[in-house]
């Protein structure tokens, strides 16, 4: 009768130590899951960011070079965003010029002065004057993750 006994305590140990292990396990996977948290930019780091990429040497750095690494900071700052750089077509030349186009606005680190946060109304008042009129080329993040 001893060992019955026994052995009735030993399965009733299993079967409490199983249940409150599989209980801690699941309330630590339950209490440790965390929703993804969604990366916003600093409009002030960013302009920071934009004088220095536009304060950069023209010789260098030019109009591809500085979009790229905007839109870069940009993307790796504020992933779920839309970012593009594009690329526009000189009407009489044979070159193009490349801006970033962050959230529907402009950001032209090469032009001089350079703009930051233009509307593309106004951005594109721009390009006509300075003969920009031709073929756009976009590349870049629609947003989301």
């Amino acid at each position: 009768m001893n060992t019955h006994i026994r052995n009735v305590l030993i399965v009733f140990g299993v079967i409490i130590l199983t249940l409150f292990t599989v209980g801690l396990i699941q309330q630590n996977t339950t209490t440790n899951t965390t929703t993804p948290q969604v990366q916003t930019i600093n409009p002030d780091e960013l302009k920071t960011e934009f004088q220095r990429i536009a304060a950069l040497p023209y010789e260098q750095y030019k109009c591809r070079e500085r979009s790229d690494l905007l839109f870069e900071y940009i993307h790796k700052h504020d992933p779920t965003s839309p970012v593009y750089t594009v690329s526009i077509a000189h009407n009489q030349d044979n070159y193009c010029h490349v801006f970033v186009l962050y959230k529907g606005y402009a950001y032209d680190p090469t032009s001089i002065p350079p703009l930051y946060n233009q509307s593309m109304d106004k951005y594109e008042q721009n390009l006509r004057i300075w003969g920009f009129t031709g073929m756009r080329v976009s590349t870049g993040y629609d947003g989301g993750t």
